[in-house]
């Protein structure tokens, strides 16, 4: 492995988006190992879900690094949620979602989070926000707006945005046809 003082471009993924965890380790590590960043055990000791290794690297990476790089954040996002860390993946889902707003995965994270965090007030203003930006584009993801609104007894938003997923289809469906 050739040791390098400084990430280069080359060794970076950027606006990438991963089905899974093990394909993002692959794309990811591989980069990093071709590189010289890392020894091919980091790779295997993930896909072994040995994530104190992976965490370990990740973080260093991030470190080193001067610029957000997003496919990091997101492989350093997985590893919290998977570990269970809560706090630090808020942190992390925060930092997607302050870097790459247009991304509406991270508005569903970032409110995963807090939802498991009992942040419901945060939840909602995450889905809030996604929805007003207007990135809400399936049924079911105004249906759970909506669901929400109704625990937190508003139904008079939580009929707005029905009545927003009903004018959102119909025009879709005008569209296809």
């Amino acid at each position: 492995m050739t040791k390098r003082p400084v990430l280069i471009k080359e060794a970076i993924l950027v606006n990438q988006a991963f089905e899974t965890i093990d394909e993002c380790l692959e794309q990811s590590g591989k980069l990093l190992v071709d590189n010289g960043y890392i020894e091919p055990e980091y790779i295997l000791s993930m896909k072994e879900k040995n994530y104190d290794i992976a965490y370990d690297y990740i973080n260093l990476a991030i470190s080193l690094s001067t610029a957000f790089r997003e496919d990091w954040y997101q492989l350093k996002f997985a590893i919290e949620y998977n570990r269970e860390d809560y706090l630090n993946a808020e942190i992390s889902a925060k930092e997607l979602l302050l870097n790459k707003p247009e991304n509406k995965r991270y508005y569903v994270q970032l409110s995963a989070i807090y939802n498991i965090l009992e942040k419901y007030d945060l939840s909602l203003a995450t889905i809030e926000v996604s929805y007003m930006k207007g990135l809400l584009e399936k049924p079911e993801e105004f249906t759970n707006l909506a669901s929400f609104y109704l625990y937190k007894q508003n139904p008079a938003m939580s009929a707005r945005v029905l009545e927003t997923a009903l004018s959102v289809s119909q025009y879709f469906r005008s569209v296809a046809q």
